[in-house]
């Protein structure tokens, strides 16, 4: 953009965006009541039923499931996001891939 001198374009997102090309869209929504922030975004891609997230970690072996896994839940639940694949791109464990079921089962810890 520097070579170009294009002004950056700067989009705010207050419950969803689509950005798409020819070939691929993705989604972007708003995370309802997070309780450490209210501007957290999720990013879908509907076409590979894939989600990603940061701040919604599953936990180390032996560790305690996050509330806002809770969260994530409830906010997928109310978007009716149809996802296969959900990749976390936040420490401690960055690039993770879990399944829907995975998703799931931390859910169903966190109700035990």
């Amino acid at each position: 953009m520097a070579r170009s001198r294009k002004k950056a374009k700067v989009e705010g997102v207050i419950e969803q965006m689509e950005l798409k090309d020819e070939t691929r869209s993705l989604m972007l929504y708003h995370v309802d009541k997070l309780e450490h922030s209210d501007s957290m975004l999720i990013a879908y891609l509907p076409k590979e039923k894939i989600l990603f997230t940061a701040d919604f970690n599953a936990p180390q072996p032996g560790q305690p499931v996050s509330p806002s896994i809770a969260t994530l839940m409830a906010n997928l639940d109310r978007l009716a996001v149809d996802f296969e694949r959900h990749v976390t791109v936040h420490a401690p464990n960055p690039d993770r891939v879990l399944t829907k079921a995975d998703l799931f089962e931390l859910a169903k810890r966190l109700s035990q």
